[in-house]
């Protein structure tokens, strides 16, 4: 039996011209559809989903430009995923706080409300034993949907 990805929702703060109250987007069940004018944050929330999954923007924007300009204070993402094999469902929460001219990244990832901090190559996790899928299927995808598999 194959896993069903389902995000859940996707926070950010100091991302771009969302500042420190920052904004979440919860997926509700069924296929999520976000519309709006230029400028409203739409590619924002995908470039949110990235940046927590990836480390990478959506749209391939230089990092240096991920944090708000006006505040210049610290980048938080994350992104709720709850991960059903069957009857078993795990939730995780994937954290990432990118400094743009840092090597070390200041990600993180909680299954079940516990750290683990023992995973050596924390991108290999993501995309192998939470998502089941890489970066370019992400970004090739034409939906995000909270109640249907990727």
């Amino acid at each position: 039996m194959s896993n069903h990805v389902v995000i859940k929702n996707v926070f950010a703060k100091n991302l771009f011209r969302f500042g420190e109250n920052g904004f979440k987007v919860n997926f509700e069940n069924g296929l999520t559809i976000v519309t709006g004018e230029n400028g409203l944050g739409k590619s924002t929330i995908l470039d949110a989903l990235s940046i927590a999954l990836f480390n990478s923007s959506y749209r391939k924007l230089n990092k240096a430009d991920w944090v708000n300009n006006i505040n210049k204070k610290g980048l938080f993402v994350s992104v709720e995923i709850d991960v059903v094999s069957g009857t078993n469902v795990s939730n995780y929460v994937v954290i990432n706080e990118p400094k743009a001219k840092e090597e070390v990244l200041r990600r993180r990832i909680v299954k079940d409300g516990v750290l683990l901090d023992h995973i050596a190559d924390i991108q290999n996790y993501i995309e192998n034993s939470i998502l089941g899928f890489t970066e370019n299927i992400f970004t090739n995808s034409i939906a995000v949907s909270s109640n249907t598999p990727f």
